[in-house]
Parts: structure tokens; sequence; C-alpha cells
């Protein structure tokens, strides 16, 4: 049986099962990580918890001094704040030509959020960047936790 450590334990987040939170990595690791997979190899199991504000109280009340949360899920509007005027304009204005980048605006838009670790908004950010929209550092920034 394992010993119970916060900071070395693994936490299924909502209804996510392709990842979950690492405390000992502060941030999300997939399932298939060599950490979570020897935790559950050596009889570990993931804790489910119902979203990150619920998993913030486990470790406010483990780590009262802090703990470094990352926070990977943004608003559409905390992400568009990420981008400069320019760079939101230039978006806006290729969005008018380009199927790609007005497909990634709409689904912007349509979010709930935007899940920094998501597949699907790195592949978002990387084709606004293949049109030239965004150097390789900017993507990187954008997509910085």
């Amino acid at each position: 049986m394992m010993n119970h450590s916060p900071d070395k334990w693994f936490w299924i987040v909502g209804s996510d099962a392709d990842r979950v939170y690492s405390s000992a990595a502060a941030q999300y690791v997939p399932v298939t990580d060599e950490s979570y997979t020897a935790f559950v190899e050596a009889g570990g199991f993931a804790t489910r918890i119902i979203n990150e504000d619920e998993l913030k109280d486990v470790f406010a009340q483990q780590y009262p001094a802090g703990w470094h949360f990352p926070k990977t899920r943004l608003t559409g509007l905390e992400f568009m704040n990420r981008l400069s005027t320019e760079e939101s304009a230039a978006i806006a204005t290729a969005a008018q030509s380009n199927a790609s980048v007005l497909v990634w605006l709409l689904k912007l838009s349509a979010a709930t959020y935007v899940d920094l670790t998501d597949q699907q908004t790195i592949e978002g950010v990387n084709a606004i960047k293949a049109a030239g929209l965004l150097t390789a550092d900017r993507a990187a920034e954008l997509l910085a936790i």
C-alpha cells in the first residue's frame, strides 16, 4: 500500500481522463507519462477531484504557505489579452482570407475556456504561427503556463 504524499500524487480533474495533475511536476501530465505509469504500477491510483478549485483547496490545506499551481485554463478574453493589439489585428485581418485562421478564431470564440495544454489549442497557435502571424518565440509565450 502506498503512503499518501500530496507532494508526489496524481489527480484526475473533472472528467479529463487523458491527463492527470502531478503535484511533483506542478502541472498536468498525460496518463502515459513515465512517472504516472510507475506510480500506478507501484499500486497508486489517481484521486478523482471535481475541478481545479477543489484541487487548489487541497493544496491550500496541505501547504498553507503556498503551492505553485499553474493556471492552464484561461477564458477566451484572458487568452486574447496575451496577444498584442497588433497581433490581434493581424489575426483578424488574416481571418478574412485564410480559412485556418478563421476556424481558429471561431473555435476560440465558441470555447468555454482555452486550455493551454490541450492539443487543439497547441495546433491552433501553431496554425497562426504557420500563417506568419506569430514568431516561434511568441507562439511559445502564448502557450506558456
